[in-house]
């Protein structure tokens, strides 16, 4: 049974550093293969789902940035994906939910198997500022 845990892919997403300082929306997401066996034919995109500034209210929005597409992650690999949103830069962003979704193929398998969805949630700092988090479950 093991052997076959070793075998199943285990993407996740995190946090990379902002582009732009203090601009919680220009931070690139880092997709990472954890498991031993690489993935393909990765596509990756990202969907505002709430964005709340002083000026405007977004829910469930279909804002997407991709797919971007990426041939291959090899195990224990990783590519690092901006959420281009370059429709919301410079807006006082107070609060915000960006969701992440990434299909691929496994390398056993000729057909796309898997979509995982992440969400990170936008969290003012003391300073004032948003700061992107993962979103507990």
């Amino acid at each position: 049974m093991a052997g076959i845990l070793a075998l199943t892919p285990n993407p996740s997403v995190v946090l990379a550093d902002p582009l732009r300082e203090g601009d919680a929306l220009s931070i690139p997401f880092v997709l990472k293969n954890e498991g031993h066996l690489p993935i393909y034919s990765v596509l990756f995109s990202c969907r505002m789902n709430r964005v709340r500034s002083n000026a405007f209210i977004i829910d469930d929005s279909e804002y997407r940035s991709g797919p971007t597409p990426i041939e291959k992650i090899r195990g224990g690999g990783n590519a690092t994906i901006p959420c281009f949103m370059q429709a919301l830069r410079g807006a006082m962003i107070t609060e915000a939910v960006v969701e992440v979704a990434i299909s691929f193929r496994h390398a056993l398998l000729p057909w796309h198997t898997t979509e995982v969805a992440f969400a990170f949630e936008g969290l003012k700092t003391s300073s004032g500022r948003l700061r992107l988090s993962p979103r507990p479950n």
